[in-house]
């Protein structure tokens, strides 16, 4: 006994081929490349999140290193010094950032819808970019912060 025939009517019941071809080399090598480039995004993204966390942590003791420099061969001691502490925080913050682009997305993704695969992929890295832009702001934010203060602690 055959199966009844799909119902018309149902979304996703009636599946129509259009057209159907072996896969060529030129098609399976372009799959390959796309595989390629989406899983090195997924892994730089990943990676430089994990090399600005450190950077940006080391930049905390070089930059309180060169601060203590410039005040032994400065002479500016006069009024509050507590501005003098916002680059390492800021530094410390941008870490922070770069820490939680590292966090893994906790979604569901269905390895048996496309789209479903597509969406999460998408999202994982505008996530992920998101928070590198957010912290490679912070960053530059706190470098160029800490070359004012240096300069300006070892300025006659």
């Amino acid at each position: 006994m055959l199966p009844d025939p799909p119902d018309p009517d149902v979304p996703g019941a009636m599946i129509e081929v259009i057209s159907s071809e072996p896969v060529t080399p030129h098609n399976r090598a372009l799959y390959e490349a796309g595989k390629t480039i989406l899983t090195e995004s997924l892994k730089t993204g990943r990676e430089f999140c994990q090399f600005m966390t450190t950077t940006s942590l080391a930049a905390v003791p070089v930059y309180l290193g060169l601060l203590t420099f410039a005040s032994e061969h400065g002479d500016r001691q006069s009024g509050t010094q507590v501005w003098l502490v916002i680059p390492a925080l800021l530094f410390v913050l941008s870490s922070v950032v770069f820490a939680i682009g590292l966090q893994p997305r906790t979604e569901s993704i269905s390895l048996d819808v496309v789209q479903s695969i597509e969406d999460g992929l998408r999202d994982i890295l505008s996530y992920r970019r998101r928070y590198i832009r957010v912290g490679f702001t912070v960053f530059l934010v706190a470098a160029v912060m800490s070359v004012l203060v240096l300069v300006w602690r070892v300025r006659p």
